[in-house]
């Protein structure tokens, strides 16, 4: 490991990379906790320092964890500019994890997550009156312990439309689903998996029957959701083409789902009008009181109520 903090200039902890001992680990938790902040936030120069520690010959897989409060204001201020660098200088194909802390406005968070998606990695923010440290050991123990390193998952022909819910890095505790669609008259799937563990290089091959049964339809709904939700990430790195923004915009209307993009009119029916009194009924009440003039009609009217765009139903996180 190594600390690298950074301002408008780079202050490595050390040289190079560490060994994750208790005695390097101690030293420099002391040299964190007696460090503050100046200012200036040079993010281009923090992240290319980091990656430059990196050697493609090392067995071990390469992670940062790269935390911020601000929008780059020293040295390269472009975030166009920034994401190019970075993904020219990612040689070892590290994975870039985000940390934002403070108020949304105080950064630009769609290049935070931008930045981690296209590097294998995810971004998160934490608000100044949010519980930031049970949330940090959280995402620590996520990312610890990695499995696999640039897994590959390719299958025969017959399928389409394959979407992956997972990253190119398995963690223990993390998972990768992937959905998509076969012909209806297949009864087997092949799949091949590769990737890197510890002691090498991983293959497999594996065939799979086809199960088709009412109690996997869910399973359309599931494709559909991450789909969608897969075109939006995208739009976080490539912008809002024609293209994403139509298939999400389909999709969401096809299988009913709320998007930035679409939204939904639940229309309340109009009530029933309740009769007035009978005749029978005024004759009788007219022994003590005073007749009704009119009979009393309850109305109600029709409304229409807009739902405001927001993704509920499938959980995005813990599928």
């Amino acid at each position: 490991f190594n600390v690298i903090f950074f301002d408008a200039f780079m202050y490595p902890y050390s040289e190079y990379i560490l060994s994750a001992n208790e005695s390097n680990k101690q030293q420099a938790t002391a040299v964190v906790i007696n460090t503050t902040a100046n200012g200036g936030t040079n993010i281009n120069g923090a992240l290319l320092a980091a990656l430059d520690m990196f050697s493609e010959e090392s067995e071990n897989v390469p992670i940062i964890v790269f935390l911020t409060d601000g929008d780059p204001s020293e040295g390269v201020t472009s975030t166009a500019v920034i994401r190019q660098n970075v993904l020219e200088a990612n040689e070892v194909n590290a994975s870039i994890f985000t940390i934002a802390f403070g108020r949304e406005y105080d950064y630009d968070f769609n290049f935070l997550q931008a930045l981690s998606l296209e590097n294998r990695g995810i971004a998160v923010y934490f608000e100044p009156d949010s519980e930031a440290t049970q949330g940090i050991t959280h995402f620590y123990e996520t990312i610890s312990t990695p499995l696999v390193s640039d897994l590959v998952l390719t299958y025969d022909e017959d399928t389409s439309d394959i979407v992956i819910i997972g990253k190119d890095h398995l963690f223990v505790g993390s998972e990768s689903i992937i959905l998509g669609n076969y012909e209806p008259g297949d009864d087997a799937i092949s799949t091949n998996a590769s990737g890197n563990v510890r002691d090498g290089a991983y293959a497999s091959e594996h065939d799979f029957s086809v199960q088709p049964e009412e109690s996997n339809d869910f399973i359309l709904r599931l494709w559909a959701y991450n789909t969608i939700m897969n075109k939006l990430d995208m739009m976080k790195v490539e912008g809002e083409t024609d293209e994403l923004v139509s298939g999400v915009t389909n999709l969401s209307l096809e299988y009913g789902f709320i998007t930035p993009y679409t939204s939904f009119f639940v229309e309340i029916p109009q009530a029933e009008e309740k009769e007035g009194p009978t005749s029978a009924s005024m004759e009788a009440e007219a022994v003590n009181e005073e007749p009704c003039e009119e009979p009393i009609v309850y109305e109600e009217e029709e409304e229409a109520i807009e739902m405001e765009p927001s993704f509920g139903g499938l959980p995005e996180d813990d599928m």
